[in-house]
């Protein structure tokens, strides 16, 4: 699925947009509820979906998150750049994507500086790893490390699950 540019309008600048992302958003909603049910004794929690459906998932958040800062006119209103990255860094693990240093600081939509900071705070906390780039000396790259993975993964199927009704968000 792929994000919609935003149609403008002088009343609404982004309704388009987010028209068309809500659409999405219950179409992945919809999907997720004709995958395949867990069995009555099984929770969804014990019942993981496949990392396509939310790594789709995590897609569509990020690109709700870039809709409601266009929304609102501001990039600055709703800073959580550690959730961006993790977002962005999940999803480009899932995709086989390489993401440079800079790009998730761009991505964050945050200062590099800022960005920097939160890869720190990150990295720290095992939620993603740096390496280097072995062609390319003044190049390095993040990833997603396996902690920050399941921790994505885990948290992305329970959003799945209560977006398609079977469990409530608690």
């Amino acid at each position: 699925m792929t994000y919609a540019p935003s149609t403008r309008s002088a009343e609404n600048p982004d309704k388009g947009t987010l028209t068309v992302l809500a659409t999405q958003l219950r179409a992945i909603a919809s999907s997720l509820e004709q995958s395949s049910e867990p069995p009555p004794h099984i929770t969804p929690a014990q019942s993981p979906r496949p990392v396509a459906d939310v790594a789709g998932l995590a897609r569509m958040i990020y690109a709700l998150r870039r809709a409601r800062n266009a929304a609102f006119g501001s990039e600055d209103m709703f800073g959580e750049p550690g959730w961006d990255m993790l977002l962005d860094l999940f999803v480009s693990e899932h995709e086989g994507k390489r993401l440079p240093v800079t790009s998730a600081c761009i991505g964050a939509a945050v200062p590099t500086t800022t960005g920097l900071r939160w890869l720190n705070i990150l990295e720290k906390q095992g939620l993603v790893v740096r390496e280097n780039d072995p062609h390319d000396a003044r190049r390095t790259y993040i990833r997603i490390s396996p902690k920050g993975d399941a921790a994505m993964l885990d948290l992305l199927q329970h959003f799945a699950a209560h977006l398609s009704g079977e469990t409530p968000l608690a």
